[in-house]
């Protein structure tokens, strides 16, 4: 479970990074991101990375949706140190996604978060 303040809560959040982010694909999952979110301390959000994860009835049973959303959890989790802040990601799993394994789909990530700039540089 990402902890709280990295979690997009509600349906107004989602619908912000569907509607003003860019969309990204991968044979696993679509993901949307939206940079250089400045939000007002007074909401009780930090500028931290925010994700949201959704896996539609396509993707299957109740059971494997949930394993869906636990993977890509996961996977997230990992990244977060080398993340900068200040965006919002939703990643809607596709049904593939529960064939690939997880080292796949960290590397599909990672070329995510390449290309939309929002990995740390590493001090040489």
């Amino acid at each position: 479970m990402l902890a709280k303040p990295h979690r997009l809560r509600t349906t107004a959040d989602f619908d912000r990074v569907y509607k003003q982010g860019k969309c990204y694909k991968t044979r696993f999952f679509r993901a949307y991101i939206r940079k250089h979110v400045k939000l007002s301390p007074k909401e009780g959000i930090t500028a931290l990375p925010r994700f949201g994860i959704v896996a539609s009835k396509k993707t299957g049973t109740a059971v494997q949706r949930n394993t869906a959303k636990r993977i890509l959890r996961t996977i997230v989790k990992e990244q977060l140190p080398s993340l900068h802040s200040e965006f919002e990601m939703v990643i809607i799993a596709y049904n593939t996604l529960l064939d690939a394994d997880s080292n796949t789909l960290k590397l599909e990530l990672e070329e995510i978060l390449t290309a939309a700039d929002l990995k740390k540089r590493q001090k040489s």
